[in-house]
């Protein structure tokens, strides 16, 4: 569902809908977090273009220097024949397309103040800290109905999803699981202090 709508494949590829179903609802703005988290390569970088990522904690510069790689001679932009943009680069190796894709994502980047940089070896991880801005592009797409659902879901998560107060509606059931056959049982161990 993320991958389609994000090459805009949704409209056609199911057909009319007017209800988005979320089961394990509460993993819902982490998922959107986790597929928006943009990684670069450093050593795709410096092969790809010559240079090293910024070593910058700004999100806003590093956008700035992404769209300055793509405007390069290494990758250009073009629509194709349904309007869409597409990335082409020289080179047709797929570690060129996805460092051409991470550009175009982390060029795209408007609100610099709500994401992540992460470094660790070789690779340079951008990723938002709440997801809750992207839920709306990313998950419900203009659906009039989404219906949310986990075992674990709080009215707290409705914030982490994006949603108002007036935007949802909760509500609880108990269990349907007889309480006799549901026992909790507790094993002593040892003391555990974070």
């Amino acid at each position: 569902w993320l991958a389609a709508g994000q090459q805009g494949a949704t409209t056609g590829l199911l057909g009319e809908f007017d209800l988005i179903v979320c089961d394990e609802a509460h993993g819902a703005s982490d998922a959107v977090a986790n597929f928006m988290a943009i990684e670069l390569r450093t050593d795709h970088v410096a092969r790809a273009l010559g240079v090293e990522v910024p070593d910058s904690d700004d999100v806003e510069e590093l956008a700035m220097w992404a769209g300055h790689a793509m405007a390069s001679e290494w990758a250009w932009h073009s629509a194709n024949d349904k309007g869409h943009g597409r990335i082409a680069v020289k080179g047709e190796e797929k570690w060129e397309r996805r460092l051409a894709r991470s550009l175009a994502q982390l060029a795209a980047i408007t609100d610099h103040g709500n994401w992540l940089i992460a470094r660790h070896d070789d690779t340079v991880t951008i990723a938002p800290i709440w997801a809750r801005a992207h839920m709306e592009r990313h998950l419900y797409r203009a659906a009039p109905r989404v219906l949310s659902m986990s075992a674990t879901l709080l009215p707290r998560d409705a914030r982490y999803m994006g949603l108002s107060d007036a935007d949802h509606t909760y509500h609880e059931a108990g269990s349907t699981f007889d309480a006799a056959r549901r026992p909790f049982y507790t094993l002593p161990t040892c003391r555990v202090d974070h």
